[in-house]
Order: structure tokens, then sequence, then C-alpha cells
């Protein structure tokens, strides 16, 4: 299962962020502290929502 996260480049949040004024976008530390300008990769919802149940097939029966 992949529970990782990625930058969300397309968030409104981002629009007055100036890397060259403030650290790039995609730190640890912005994961932390700004969860909702990132997406989970397994289901691209954002990050500081649960992410998808992703798990093994069994077939019924």
């Amino acid at each position: 299962m992949d529970r990782r996260t990625e930058l969300d480049e397309e968030s409104d949040e981002w629009i007055d962020w100036d890397e060259g004024l403030h650290c790039p976008m995609g730190t640890k530390e912005n994961r932390k502290e700004y969860p909702n300008r990132f997406t989970w990769t397994c289901c691209e919802s954002p990050a500081d929502a649960e992410p998808c149940c992703v798990g093994r097939h069994v077939p019924k029966g």
C-alpha cells in the first residue's frame, strides 16, 4: 500500500507562496504544518483526510 503524500501545486493555498522568500513548498515541515496543501498519492484526497483503504484482492467463494 502506498500511503505517501505529494505536493498539490494546483492548491489555491500556494497562491501567495514565494519560494524566494519562504522555503520550498514540498518540505517535510510544510507537510506537517499545511497538510491541506498536499494530497495522498493513492487517491488524490487532501493529506489532512484519511487515506483510502487499499488491500489485497480476495476472491469470493
